[in-house]
Formats: structure tokens, C-alpha cells, sequence
């Protein structure tokens, strides 16, 4: 118990020290649902009249203080073409446009935004609407080893 107590308050005067910027987005978000479902998220397309089927295992986003992203996405593809396992990549900047909305850009300029609430961040695929939700690791480490004690 003490331990806890000793890393949380490194913690609050770690958060405490930076902007405030940087206080209210940085951080290491988790994917948790799909559409409000958990993972793992499947989805079957066609492209270029091959039908491929995806399931994402895993998905994640690092904030950093700087204004700098990076994201992961782990995945399993089968198709007639290729099967396997893939790891998908991006990393760009981001900036907060509103007190709750993030624009993120993608190092090939790609543009999207999401939607902060706490520490939940939700980012929607435009041309599908698919709804990804993600909860800062932080949190989410907190609150498993309340519910331990």
C-alpha cells in the first residue's frame, strides 16, 4: 500500500509539473471496443474483387507531452492473396482545436479527430462511421489494482 501511494504522488507531481496541454491528452490509450463491442473486431471487404477478411486483436495511440503521435494496430488478414498477421503503423502530430476535440495528422498528411471525455478517447472512421474507443493505460492500471485489494 504504501508503494501505491508513494508512485501516485510521483505521478501527480510528474502531471503536476507539465502544461496543461499536455496534462489533459498525453498518455498511452488502449483500444477497448469496436462499434461498443470488446475485441477482437472483425470486418470482411472486398478490394480490387478480392474479399478480405481483418480482425483487429489490438490497437493503441501514444500522446506525447511534445504534440507528437504514434499509433499500432495488430491485426490477423485472410484473403485469397495474402494471410497472416499484420502490424499496421502511423505517426504524425496532433493538436487540441476544442477543449474535448483532438486533430490528429498523419506523417502522409492524413487528417482525422477525436473526442476526449476524461480518459476515454473515441475516434470515428468517417466513410464506415465505425466507433474505436480508448482508455488511457494509466486509468485503467489504477483502478485493476483497486479492485484487487
Amino acid at each position: 500500500m504504501h508503494r501505491i501511494v508513494v508512485t501516485a504522488f510521483a505521478l501527480t507531481v510528474l502531471v503536476a509539473s507539465g502544461d496543461a496541454f499536455s496534462q489533459s491528452v498525453s498518455g498511452f490509450y488502449q483500444l477497448v471496443s469496436v462499434n461498443g463491442n470488446p475485441l477482437p473486431y472483425s470486418q470482411t471487404f472486398t478490394h480490387d474483387s478480392v474479399s478480405v477478411e481483418t480482425t483487429l486483436n489490438a490497437s493503441s495511440y501514444t500522446l506525447n507531452e511534445d504534440g507528437t503521435f504514434s499509433m499500432s494496430n495488430e491485426m490477423e488478414v485472410v484473403s485469397d492473396v495474402f494471410t497472416g498477421e499484420r502490424t499496421l503503423t502511423a505517426s504524425g502530430t496532433f493538436t487540441l482545436v476544442e477543449p474535448d476535440t483532438v486533430q490528429f495528422t498523419t506523417e502522409h498528411d492524413d487528417q482525422f479527430s477525436g473526442t476526449l471525455d476524461g480518459d476515454r478517447l473515441t475516434v470515428i472512421e468517417i466513410e464506415e462511421g465505425t466507433i474505436f474507443v480508448y482508455e488511457r493505460e494509466l486509468r485503467r492500471r489504477i483502478e485493476e489494482n483497486q479492485r484487487r485489494r
